[in-house]
C-alpha cells in the first residue's frame, strides 16, 4: 500500500528540499513498485508554480500542513485541465 494518497500534501526531503526551496506539493498520481517495495513507489507531485516532479517515496515526507481541502481543490483543478493526468498510471 502506498505511503501517500492522491490529493495528499507532501514535502521534499533532504537535498531536494534545498534545491526546490522546501516546496510543498500535491500528489497527483501514484505508481506502486512492481515488487511491493514501498520506498520505491513512484509519485507525480504538482507544485503551486505548476512544476511537476516524479519522485520516489523515500524522497518525500508528509506535509506538516493540515489543509487537505487545499489539496482537493488543486486536484480538482488538475482534473478539469487534464483528466488523464490524474488517472492511475500503468504498472511497470
Amino acid at each position: 500500500m502506498p505511503r501517500f494518497a492522491i490529493g495528499e500534501l507532501v514535502e521534499l526531503n533532504g537535498v531536494l528540499a534545498k534545491l526546490h526551496g522546501e516546496a510543498i506539493g500535491t500528489v497527483v498520481s501514484v505508481v506502486p513498485h512492481k515488487d511491493g517495495v514501498t520506498a520505491l513507489d513512484e509519485y507525480k507531485i504538482k507544485f503551486e508554480d505548476s512544476r511537476q516532479l516524479r519522485l520516489w517515496s523515500f524522497q518525500l515526507t508528509p506535509s506538516g500542513i493540515d489543509q487537505r481541502h487545499v489539496a482537493i481543490d488543486n486536484l480538482n483543478e488538475i482534473r478539469n485541465s487534464n483528466p488523464s493526468s490524474v488517472s492511475r498510471e500503468r504498472r511497470h
